[in-house]
């Protein structure tokens, strides 16, 4: 997946499962807050604050 940005929270993530027809993506976005027991980063699900955003995958195969 290539990062992008919503506004001010960047967006990440990566190929988890694959099959010929499709791929399981988790993208991963930027807290807004950080807390001191939690990571950078929290798994991006649509919500009030984040609404959806459109993001590339670049597929490499042979």
């Amino acid at each position: 997946m290539i990062p992008t940005w919503s506004n001010d929270i960047q967006i990440m993530g990566g190929v988890t499962a694959q099959t010929l027809s499709g791929a399981t993506v988790l993208a991963k976005r930027s807290r807004g807050t950080l807390l001191l027991n939690a990571g950078p980063f929290e798994t991006a699900v649509p919500n009030v604050n984040m609404p959806t955003v459109s993001v590339t995958v670049r597929v490499i195969c042979n």
